[in-house]
């Protein structure tokens, strides 16, 4: 609301009731909190819920699949990388010394 240039902010007050036994968690937590920081915390939960940010069981399940993909990804990688030392390290040790003394003269 804007009158002759100066803006007023109106403030709401919104008004809930938890249960003080069941929701003694909840309660600890808000008064730990000042005033504004209170206010703050609510308005973006409610802003995190109306976008649909709702973190759900199924999400967590995902993530915590995909950091296993990832993991398995890794050693699969780690793995593949040690076969192929592995295998360089029986090749190069098949090698004829007369093989080994020509590369020597030719420099490589």
């Amino acid at each position: 609301m804007v009158i002759y240039g100066i803006m007023f902010i109106m403030r709401i007050s919104i008004r809930f009731s938890i249960d003080s036994e069941k929701d003694s968690d909840i309660t600890n937590y808000l008064d730990s909190l000042s005033s504004h920081a209170r206010g703050e915390l609510i308005k973006s939960l409610i802003r995190q819920h109306m976008a649909g940010h709702r973190i759900t069981i199924s999400d967590k399940l995902d993530k915590i699949i995909d950091m296993l993909s990832g993991i398995k990804f890794a050693k699969d990688i780690s793995d593949n990388i040690s076969s192929s030392i592995s295998n360089n390290v029986c090749i190069t040790e098949s090698i004829s010394d007369d093989v080994i003394n020509n590369l020597d003269n030719l420099g490589v």
